[in-house]
Order: structure tokens, then sequence, then C-alpha cells
């Protein structure tokens, strides 16, 4: 039960730094910087976190049952 708590909140935290990178960037890391990153570097947290979800799932549907 406990896995399928954790699992959902990383999957919420994958889902929300896809949708809303700049908000977690001010909300996470904007109190040490000193200007805002560039597009690229929003768009490079949006892949990872969406290539990190994706290996989320395949590794949680090759789980035997």
């Amino acid at each position: 039960m406990a896995f399928i708590i954790i699992l959902v909140l990383i999957v919420i935290a994958l889902l929300a730094e896809i949708f809303f990178p700049k908000a977690l960037w001010k909300l996470f890391e904007s109190w040490k910087a000193k200007e805002m990153p560039s597009n690229a570097y929003f768009r490079v947290r949006q892949l990872a976190a969406l290539l990190f979800l994706l290996l989320l799932i395949a590794a949680y549907r090759s789980i035997p049952s």
C-alpha cells in the first residue's frame, strides 16, 4: 500500500514538472537565482520528467501481479 502511495506522489510531481515547469522553478529555485533561466532549460526539464515518467510506467507494468 505504501508503495502505491509513493508511486502516485512521484507521478503527480512528474506531471507537475511536465505541465508547470516555470511555476515549480519559482517555488523551489527562484530564491537562489539572479535571473530566470532560458526556455531551453525548462524544455530540458520537461523532457527529463517525461522520460522518467515513461520509464516509471514501463517498470511498473513489468512487475508481475
